[in-house]
């Protein structure tokens, strides 16, 4: 069964980190095994460039609008690398979540959520603190009725 727009690709988004709202995670265009950041947040400033727009998509992993990369973090040590990695759909890496209430990206079956250090403009997956400000997201543009569906479609 082919699914419709909207149950594969719920989400067109940006991501704006909280501790510093004038950032955004920004792929740059980057390859496969290429870590990724935070930079100037473009839709702040047009004259800027780079990869902002991401989609949650039913496989329930990120990836670049336009792109078959997704978010992928290998390695089980704190503050591990988020990079970019082919998207296969199967989740285990590349399985994201986000928690509107504590605004936090958590990944895979072991959670830990995105993180940041502002300063460094760098992103990793570490255990998830309540009080921790660098590990609050805010989504532009997001349908939280859909979002509260999201469990419910595509692969569990």
């Amino acid at each position: 069964m082919k699914e419709s727009y909207f149950e594969k690709y719920c989400y067109d988004l940006q991501i704006r980190s909280v501790a510093a709202p004038e950032l955004c995670v920004d792929t740059e265009n980057k390859k496969a095994d290429e870590r990724f950041g935070l930079k100037e947040c473009i839709k702040d400033n047009r004259r800027l460039k780079g990869e902002q727009n991401f989609i949650l998509t039913w496989h329930k992993d990120i990836r670049p609008k336009g792109r078959t990369m997704c978010w992928d973090v290998s390695d089980v040590q704190n503050k591990a690398a988020v990079n970019l990695f082919p998207c296969h759909g199967m989740q285990g890496n590349q399985l994201w979540r986000y928690n509107p209430e504590q605004q936090w990206l958590v990944h895979g079956g072991n959670p830990r959520c995105l993180d940041s250090d502002p300063g460094r403009q760098i992103i990793y997956a570490a255990t998830c603190d309540t009080s921790s400000l660098t590990q609050k997201w805010r989504f532009e543009s997001i349908d939280f009725k859909a979002l509260s569906n999201w469990d419910n479609i595509g692969p569990n």
